[in-house]
């Protein structure tokens, strides 16, 4: 994310996704936060290569950053999605992610959350 404080970084050759950060401040304003959806691409295809055929499932953590955007993106991957509250559940619906590969993590879920589970919008691992 770039900000006001930031903006001396801008001078230097700083980008995302091959794009200058002072390019995206000047068309986007800052602050701004911005993905390189190939970087974060890359990343998923190393982890999935290193864990799924040992058998581990890998999922990426909702909470971290989750917008429709990176949803869709993420839905596209062998990833599962890990999320914490009903906010996190809809914003993967939206973004198409298949309620197959969701699933509820954590403590003290509401009767809403636990609704949602037991009518399969996710499941709850183990």
């Amino acid at each position: 994310m770039i900000d006001d404080s930031q903006s001396a970084a801008l001078r230097y050759d700083v980008a995302i996704g091959g794009v200058p950060a002072a390019e995206l401040a000047a068309a986007y304003g800052t602050p701004l936060l911005a993905v390189d959806t190939g970087e974060l691409e890359l990343e998923i295809d190393r982890f999935v290569r290193a864990f799924v055929d040992r058998g581990i499932t890998v999922a990426y953590a909702g909470k971290a950053l989750l917008v429709t955007a990176l949803a869709e993106l993420l839905a596209a991957t062998p990833l599962w999605l890990d999320v914490c509250s009903l906010g996190e559940l809809l914003t993967g619906e939206r973004g198409g992610f298949p309620t197959a590969r969701m699933y509820f993590h954590g403590v003290a879920k509401t009767d809403d959350e636990l609704r949602a589970i037991e009518i399969g919008r996710a499941s709850c691992r183990e």
